[in-house]
């Protein structure tokens, strides 16, 4: 899945995406580590944000909202 995702430019990839009937994702946030609008400490967590979701469940969304272009190949 990995080699998927970044073979097609992507940050984000689903099992159902690629044929798995499985609940996983892939993450790969380190692209945006780029972005000139971000502090060194922003810049370094997601150098390094690169995670393998299974069975995800949401338990609680904090922080602040950020905008940010798309990146999900789930998303045309």
């Amino acid at each position: 899945m990995e080699e998927t995702m970044h073979g097609a430019y992507g940050v984000g990839l689903a099992a159902p995406q690629v044929g798995l009937p499985i609940r996983m994702f892939l993450v790969d946030a380190s692209p945006f580590a780029d972005d000139d609008v971000l502090d060194a400490k922003e810049r370094a967590f997601l150098e390094n944000f690169k995670h393998t979701f299974i069975n995800p469940t949401i338990i609680e969304e904090t922080g602040d909202e950020w905008a940010f272009n798309e990146g999900c190949l789930s998303i045309p």
